[in-house]
């Protein structure tokens, strides 16, 4: 199926920024977002939090705009911005009336190039920071996921919270703050990713316009591959209404071939509501009001993850039928209707985010950050199709057998607790 519309279209600006285009037929709306090829695991120790931090202090005041100016220009046209960090790059987006592409062109450009990081702005959105990070210790669900990265990546700025600690965030200085920025916030590091219905010589001219600004330049987001820690149960202490668990396996570095087949693999596992787990777990057992598994992987390296929650009195009942349905899922393998199944749900779900011009404008950056190439509806509807079910079986062994398997809990236990934990846990070995 191939699309005349699909063609991305791809420049590097004269101060070395990328732009990508993907035009979007008879859209009413333009996304646009600035990508910078940096994110936590590239922060040093005293840096902890630093991506995250820049994330809040880029929509703070600018040289032409206060931040009360930008929120109004924004909402004055119904647009809608916002921004993420991850371990490996920063981005910041915008949605907005097709009319409006120079006026978002414009508040991001000023955003990224101009931002003054006053001592003032620092210290309360510092403050702001540390509630958030509160939060998060305060949500057990979101909790657990920062300390099953500290088990499985020790040591290393992969394994570390991406919002950084509170020593590391009441630090913060304005020269400290700028000197990150410029090490790594530099054209040469940006990628401006684009969907709409346009011509693409009047995309092309509009971002020429407001982001062919000189910067000094930088350096390139550099990180250490971590050594991983398998076969271990470790728990944090914390009082919880449930018990927040993660049962992780190994992954693979993103590639354009593992993604697809992990993709595959976990959804059949446990990525939907037809999925083994949840049918087992939730469905038909009722421990959970939720489960699911899916891949996160990384330049170098990867993991795999089932993630669930339970009731106290029942989560040794709940890791138990977990680890049985693995031994199941690795003994018997996967059926063809499973996988023919999970192929045609990914060709859907692929289809279905053509329509609209953010998933388009985040799959062109996130193919150039991580294959350096586009490819086609046509090519990953191919892919897919592609794979078979020796594939996936030979794989799910390769990730989901012990001493691949590490186990994080949340939750308060007692010494008796925690051994019964562990020889359920423990008992589990495959082949």
């Amino acid at each position: 199926m191939a699309l005349k519309e699909e063609q991305t279209h791809k420049i590097r600006l004269s101060n070395g920024i990328t732009v990508l285009f993907q035009r979007a037929p008879y859209s009413a709306s333009v996304s646009v977002g600035v990508y910078v090829r940096v994110g936590s695991r590239s922060e040093t120790g005293t840096e902890a939090g630093y991506c995250h931090f820049l994330e809040h202090m880029l929509f703070k005041d600018t040289e032409k705009r206060s931040a009360k100016q930008q929120a109004e220009d924004w909402e004055r046209v119904g647009a809608y911005s916002n921004a993420a960090t991850s371990r490996e790059y920063t981005y910041f987006h915008a949605t907005l009336a097709a009319s409006d592409l120079g006026l978002g062109l414009e508040l991001l450009s000023e955003m990224m190039f101009l931002p003054l990081f006053r001592e003032r702005d620092i210290r309360t959105e510092a403050e702001v920071v540390l509630e958030e990070m509160k939060g998060y210790e305060d949500s057990p669900e979101d909790a657990v996921h920062d300390f099953y990265y500290n088990n499985f990546f020790p040591d290393n700025a992969l394994g570390r919270d991406i919002i950084g600690t509170e020593a590391s965030i009441k630090a913060v200085t304005p020269s400290s703050l700028r000197d990150f920025y410029e090490k790594y916030y530099h054209s040469e590091n940006m990628i401006i990713s684009l969907s709409g219905d346009y011509e693409p010589e009047v995309v092309l001219r509009e971002v020429e316009k407001y982001f062919s600004r000189k910067t000094k330049a930088g350096a390139s987001a550099s990180f250490e591959t971590p050594r991983k820690e398998f076969g271990f149960f470790r728990k944090g202490n914390k009082e919880t209404e449930q018990t927040y668990f993660i049962l992780g396996g190994e992954g693979c570095p993103r590639g354009f071939h593992d993604a697809t087949r992990l993709s595959l693999l976990t959804h059949i596992l446990g990525g939907g509501m037809s999925s083994r787990l949840f049918q087992k777990i939730r469905e038909e057992k009722g421990l959970c009001y939720n489960i699911t598994s899916y891949p996160s992987s990384y330049r170098d390296i990867g993991v795999t993850s089932i993630v669930c929650s339970s009731s106290k009195d029942r989560f040794l009942e709940s890791i138990s039928l977990i680890l049985e349905e693995l031994r199941i899922f690795l003994d018997n393998g996967i059926t063809a209707k499973e996988l023919q199944d999970a192929k045609t749900n990914h060709e859907g779900s692929l289809s279905i985010g053509y329509e609209h011009t953010e998933s388009r404008m985040n799959n062109v950056a996130f193919q150039e950050i991580y294959y350096g190439k586009y490819y086609t509806l046509e090519e990953r509807m191919r892919e897919i199709r592609s794979v078979t079910l020796e594939e996936l079986n030979s794989l799910s062994r390769k990730i989901l057998a012990l001493p691949k398997l590490h186990l994080s809990v949340f939750a308060k236990m007692n010494s008796k607790e925690e051994e019964k934990v562990r020889k359920v846990f423990e008992s589990f070995s495959y082949p």
